[in-house]
């Protein structure tokens, strides 16, 4: 097919990422040196979340969800930072179109997983609070959390599988097609395409608003009642501040995450280039909910803290004590 005196291509060779032009100096290079030293501390706060989980063995339905945030944030941070870091090493980096394609499924189903997760974690803590009798008969049976994070996992996977479709509904000027940002995104792609964008466009836009709302609209609804119900209601201080203090701590976190996700949706639609707000939302949407759920979600929380602190105790007392030379 032909527009405007140039062929359009459905399938391009290779994608080549462009990163020559990205900020690399000033306060810059300066998150990009904290960016890297987050990685593993991040990384290293996951998995003794996960281990404390592994040491209860999963006995309760949220201990699981905590485990599986754990592994996701790990992945997350793992995959999405060392995929930036090498194409910011080389300047530029030259990728194969499937290659490509199995990038954006890989990063996105990653995301959207973390989303669910966080979604399936507020239900449940919600049936807790208010059907505590129901929510008892239903977590006796362990293999029910395991069933629909499962099946949660499975529709997600179903989901993202659209993506890749989708690129391959664009049309490229090119053979070899270079898109300026440091990895494959659905978003960069439409941008880049010369034809057939607005169907792409307008699923991948409704596919982001409605997880987006369903998620905002669950979280507020359950926090409202939560606050409601304890952080107004007569009771003790220390209820009230508990209710508020974790409401208010893990809709800072989705907020971190989720909108600045929403807001790189946006700004990868603006015909201007972006290039350091991305950078910076970017960096945000990757490191600081990694770095906060550990804290959030697992040393904060009695059913991970305690086995912690129960090995922690254990060590100690298991420690050879050296007694003092009398003559």
């Amino acid at each position: 097919m032909q527009m405007n005196g140039s062929i359009l291509i459905s399938q391009p060779s290779f994608i080549v990422l462009d990163v020559l032009t990205f900020p690399r100096s000033g306060p810059w290079r300066m998150m990009l040196l904290a960016s890297v030293g987050l990685v593993p501390l991040a990384t290293c706060a996951n998995l003794m979340v996960l281990c404390a989980c592994v040491l209860r063995r999963f006995d309760k339905p949220m201990v699981l969800y905590i485990a599986l945030t754990a592994v996701a944030d790990s992945l997350w941070i793992m995959i999405f930072m060392s995929t930036v870091f090498r194409t910011l090493l080389v300047g530029r980096r030259q990728l194969s179109f499937p290659e490509c394609l199995a990038q954006v499924y890989v990063i996105d189903l990653i995301y959207v997983e973390q989303a669910i997760i966080f979604w399936i974690m507020d239900i449940d803590r919600h049936w807790a609070v208010f059907h505590p009798f129901s929510h008892v008969a239903w977590a006796s049976q362990r293999h029910r959390a395991l069933i629909q994070v499962g099946s949660a996992t499975a529709v997600v996977a179903m989901i993202i599988a659209v993506y890749p479709i989708l690129a391959f509904q664009l049309q490229f000027c090119s053979f070899e097609v270079v898109i300026f940002d440091a990895l494959c995104t659905l978003e960069i792609m439409v941008r880049t395409a010369c034809g057939r964008q607005t169907a792409p466009d307008i699923v991948m836009l409704v596919i982001a608003s409605s997880i987006l709302t369903l998620i905002a609209g669950t979280l507020s609804y359950s926090y409202w009642r939560i606050v409601s119900t304890y952080g107004c209601a007569a009771g003790t201080l220390d209820v009230k501040s508990k209710a508020l203090h974790t409401c208010g701590t893990q809709a800072m976190v989705f907020a971190l995450k989720f909108f600045t996700g929403f807001a790189l949706i946006l700004i990868n639609r603006m015909e201007e280039d972006q290039g350091a707000l991305r950078f910076m939302l970017t960096i945000m949407m990757v490191c600081v909910p990694s770095c906060a759920n550990p804290l959030v979600y697992g040393l904060r929380t009695k059913e991970i803290w305690d086995p912690l602190a129960t090995v922690r105790t254990s060590r100690s007392s298991n420690q050879p004590q050296i007694l003092p030379l009398t003559c």
